[in-house]
């Protein structure tokens, strides 16, 4: 699996003025968030100094800096803080593409390295008719003729092997059992150097 380390994108207090050493506002990406995620990956300020070219004396200094902007006592509940603000943005902004995705009247899912179905759009459920259950876990070309079910599964093998995605001309089931035409894009979603390990894949209809 793909090796996935936490980090921290920090969100300001609405008081926050950022100020460099010669007195400055700083532009994105501050010295300021440089100590922090520093910190919060446990480096010493000595450790932090040396790899921000600083004097230790100056990376305490950002220090009462951060304290003072979270309202912390502590080099600790500053960094708790941070990653409070930081879960609360990353929270609120997986809502909003949650509900650009129901909203979106496109076929979309996600399947994995075997194709099979991890999450399939509302739409794609009111197309076809089914519930979660009849789609997740099943391989998406259920709903394609048969004859093109098969094509899709060998593209699909090479497209594995070669580590791109491909895109096809298929024909969909929907609910009252008619098929429409639509153009089929499947594309990696996720990989490591050995293997793609989810896909992405969206029909649009072909007018």
């Amino acid at each position: 699996m793909t090796e996935s380390r936490a980090s921290l994108t920090f969100v300001r207090p609405p008081n926050d003025v950022r100020h460099s050493d010669s007195g400055h506002l700083h532009s994105p990406n501050t010295r300021l968030d440089q100590v922090l995620a520093l910190g919060s990956e446990g480096l010493t300020d000595k450790a932090i100094a040396r790899q921000l070219g600083l004097s230790p004396g100056t990376v305490r200094t950002y220090w009462d800096r951060l304290r003072t902007l979270y309202d912390a006592a502590t080099r600790g509940e500053v960094i708790a803080k941070a990653m409070n603000r930081s879960s609360e943005r990353i929270e609120r902004e997986l809502k909003d593409i949650r509900l650009i995705l129901e909203r979106c009247e496109v076929i979309l899912w996600l399947a994995g390295k075997s194709g099979l179905l991890e999450y399939v759009s509302s739409h794609t459920l009111r197309y076809s008719g089914l519930p979660p259950s009849q789609l997740i876990g099943r391989d998406f070309t259920d709903l394609m003729p048969p004859d093109e079910a098969l094509t899709l599964q060998r593209n699909w093998i090479k497209a594995n092997r070669s580590g791109c995605g491909l895109s096809e001309q298929v024909h969909l089931r929907r609910f009252d059992g008619k098929y429409g035409r639509f153009r089929l894009d499947i594309a990696p979603f996720e990989q490591n150097d050995e293997a793609i390990l989810r896909w992405i894949g969206s029909a649009v209809p072909i007018l």
